[in-house]
């Protein structure tokens, strides 16, 4: 089946997988990072940060991170238990400017041009619909809004994109896309967007933990360890795969693109300035 042909996961589905899955994600190598710091680094450049919404907040640490440099941060998430999970950390670290509420990405809790900046780290590839999302962000955005978006980034190399799609999907079913970095710039400029920046960033993880987080049974477990186990050469070097003495694998990493984006000021073109 391809992906064109996969049913979209039902919003229900998405949350209660999610809901689940909260204490790894809390816990897993997405906590962190030169990834994170460079969305916090983007949002403390925007010209302004009163209030920070940042979508699909997962467990909050981007929200958490972001903090520090802004007026007010909102995290939302379709998942009630990753909202609680975004409370529950922001107590624990004595924070009290960033708090979180369930929304779906499409549908955000806020009025037209009331936020400064949205960001969304490493969840968009799970959106049904990322223009419809895009659309979104335009409207809650104000005037001298900025998007920081950092998400899986698909490899301009057919082959390598196409097994990493395939791993991802089996190892966890509410994946829908991820696009190249160029595919992401010309979404976002369709937009209303002035792209000011593009980075990539390699994400190192363990192998085992990730596939765990994807909440599937042992038998695709298994079918993702053999596939990856048995990676072509190309693929290996591209994903930088490590196996152990007995050819498991134990980590690998993929490229994460971050996009910032400025809206388009009036009587400017949408367009980029970096690619």
């Amino acid at each position: 089946m391809s992906n064109d042909e996969r049913p979209t996961p039902s919003p229900q589905s998405v949350a209660d997988r999610f809901s689940g899955a909260a204490e790894q994600y809390a816990q897993s190598e997405q906590r962190g990072g030169d990834d994170l710091a460079a969305v916090v680094a983007a949002v403390a450049a925007a010209p302004t940060t009163a209030l920070v919404v940042d979508v699909a907040t997962g467990p909050g640490s981007t929200a958490l991170a972001l903090a520090g440099v802004a007026g007010r941060v909102v995290g939302t998430d379709l998942s009630p238990g990753m909202v609680a999970k975004g409370h529950e950390r922001a107590a624990e670290a004595g924070i009290t400017n960033a708090t979180f509420e369930v929304a779906d990405a499409e549908h955000l809790p806020f009025a037209d041009g009331e936020v400064d900046v949205v960001t969304c780290r490493i969840a968009a590839h799970h959106f049904p619909d990322v223009p419809a999302w895009l659309r979104e962000v335009t409207r809650v955005l104000g005037p001298r809004g900025r998007l920081v978006l950092l998400d899986s980034e698909a490899p301009e190399d057919a082959e390598v994109a196409a097994f990493l799609e395939r791993i991802e999907i089996r190892r966890d079913p509410t994946h829908v896309h991820a696009f190249t970095a160029s595919e992401w710039q010309d979404m976002i400029v369709a937009a209303g967007f002035v792209v000011t920046e593009v980075q990539h960033h390699p994400k190192p993880k363990a192998f085992e933990p990730w596939l765990e987080r994807g909440g599937v049974d042992a038998e695709a477990e298994d079918e993702v360890r053999r596939w990856v186990r048995d990676a072509p050469p190309a693929v290996v070097a591209a994903l930088h795969i490590e196996h152990d003495a007995d050819g498991a694998p134990v980590r690998f990493a993929d490229e994460k693109v971050l996009v910032v984006a400025d809206r388009a000021q009036p009587g400017a073109a949408p367009g980029t300035m970096a690619r």
